[in-house]
């Protein structure tokens, strides 16, 4: 693995599956992440810091909670220069409200963030229940975690994600 996002993908499915991180495919996943983060404190941007903090927990650097803090802007999400990142919010959501507890002095801010958060995805929801993006089940998907990491009410969503399921289970090829 040569990119630390794809390290953390790639660390989160072995932690589901059972596996070691320490220890996949001759790589210590784990290490490769927190010298990534050593040098890079916001593992290159966006697109990769939320999964990073998933994937290492209570291990990732305060430096790099800070800036996953630091890549919200005021009404509660994430930017870049495509606009709104819908998906990344949500992950961001759920990597904040996984490591709320470990990083006693950033706790008021993530507190405070995960509520600013909550309220963006409450108040962004389309009435159908889903969210924009480029693909709007994966984007519901990734925010409603988010939601529901915050304690939000995901009825909406699920019922969106439902309705999108085709009979044969796939996505109506």
């Amino acid at each position: 693995v040569k990119n630390v996002g794809t390290a953390a993908k790639v660390a989160i499915a072995v932690r589901i599956s059972g596996g070691d991180v320490t220890d996949f495919g001759a790589q210590n996943l784990e290490q490769y992440m927190l010298d990534q983060l050593a040098a890079t404190p916001d593992a290159g941007g966006i697109y990769s810091l939320p999964y990073v903090v998933i994937a290492l927990g209570d291990k990732t650097p305060q430096a790099s909670i800070q800036a996953l803090l630091d890549s919200f802007a005021s009404d509660g999400s994430i930017s870049s220069s495509w606009g709104i990142e819908y998906d990344m919010t949500g992950l961001a959501m759920v990597a904040l409200q996984q490591v709320k507890d470990a990083y006693p002095s950033l706790a008021q801010s993530i507190t405070t963030q995960l509520a600013d958060s909550k309220s963006w995805a409450e108040g962004s929801q389309e009435a159908d229940g889903s969210w924009p993006g480029y693909s709007p089940a994966n984007t519901t998907g990734l925010v409603g975690q988010g939601l529901d990491a915050t304690g939000g009410d995901v009825t909406k969503a699920q019922a969106y994600l439902a309705s999108q399921q085709q009979a044969a289970g796939g996505g109506g090829v």
